[in-house]
């Protein structure tokens, strides 16, 4: 929230994209899941060419799901809070290892200059 209020908006997701050779963070998805397509092709009694044009219908009608993806810097945060998290709650015994700590330490880190970073050029920029 701090980088919004210095108009830095998805910080998290350029310097991903920037660091870890990401395209993009979001997906597309269709409002059209498996369940529903399922129900029309049961409606339709197994009419696939009618099923693909009720389904054509409702994507035309409806635009996708913006779906965030779990990569990057993301990702870095969800499996260190993961692991945290069933270190502190004493789910599976699981032991960190000495490569894992410095990876972890590295990943955070590099997403800390990087915010340190954004944040400075934009104080730098706001500077009369």
């Amino acid at each position: 929230r701090i980088f919004n209020m210095f108009d830095i908006p998805l910080v998290l997701d350029e310097l991903s994209i920037n660091d870890f050779d990401v395209d993009n963070m979001y997906n597309l998805e269709s409002q059209v899941n498996e369940l529903l397509k399922g129900s029309i092709f049961i409606l339709l009694e197994g009419n696939s060419n009618q099923v693909e044009g009720i389904v054509n219908i409702i994507e035309s009608k409806w635009a996708p799901k913006k779906k965030r993806r779990r990569v990057g810097y993301l990702n870095v945060i969800d499996e260190l809070l993961k692991k945290r998290n069933r270190i502190a709650h004493g789910e599976g015994f699981d032991v960190v290892t000495a490569n894992e700590l410095k990876e972890a330490t590295e990943q955070i880190k590099k997403l800390c200059d990087g915010l340190l970073g954004k944040l400075t050029d934009k104080l730098a920029e706001m500077k009369p």
